[in-house]
């Protein structure tokens, strides 16, 4: 017999019917009890067939949702409106095919930039914001959705030799850090695969 306690401390999804009432649960959570770990789903703000892109901040919500319901812990609690659960996002098994850890004396590649762009990140002087990464000499910076901060990287030619997060209104360096999540940035991965089964489906229709 499973006891209330066994359910307790499992993951629970709780399903609102609009994202106000999930905002609400989310807050009374954690007002009543600070150390759980709760996450919302948020949904796309722009239809599918509207030519416009959604905010990116809603992009990244749903990929840091995504990634911390694929990798549950014991009494995490996932809040989500009907709306975004219906929502098609990137597959479970191509999330987890795609997320890697950079911890110290981790071998950054010659493809290393490549497989970050198809990944959704982009290349900008400075990081600002999620889903970026800027290179200058030996240092790389890299703003992931699973992490609040993002991560500076000192490398010695290819190899990782120091990370630290920093911030991104005075770009200093803080604490150094054991390691750090890499997922993807958008939940659509277009790579030489995803392309090639883009246009088959394409010429079928």
């Amino acid at each position: 017999n499973t006891s209330s306690k066994d359910i307790e401390n499992l993951p629970h999804l709780v399903i609102t019917s609009s994202y106000q009432d999930a905002e609400k649960f989310q807050r009374a959570i954690e007002f009543f009890d600070s150390a759980r770990n709760v996450y919302l789903l948020s949904s796309f703000d722009v239809s599918p067939y509207s030519g416009l892109e959604p905010k990116p901040q809603a992009v990244t919500d749903r990929l840091k949702f995504l990634h911390y319901a694929q990798n549950a812990k014991p009494r995490d609690i996932f809040v989500a409106p009907i709306t975004a659960l219906l929502q098609r996002s990137i597959p479970f098994s191509e999330l987890s095919a795609l997320s890697f850890k950079i911890k110290k004396d981790f071998e950054i590649g010659p493809d290393f930039q490549q497989q970050l762009g198809e990944m959704g990140y982009q290349s900008s002087p400075v990081v600002e914001d999620v889903g970026q990464y800027a290179i200058r000499g030996g240092i790389f910076d890299i703003f992931s959705p699973a992490h609040s901060m993002p991560v500076r990287i000192e490398l010695f030619g290819d190899t990782v030799e120091s990370l630290r997060s920093f911030s991104t209104l005075d770009q200093r360096s803080s604490e150094e850090i054991f390691n750090y999540l890499i997922i993807p940035a958008k939940e659509v991965v277009f790579n030489d695969d995803t392309l090639e089964e883009l246009l088959k489906k394409f010429r079928e229709s």
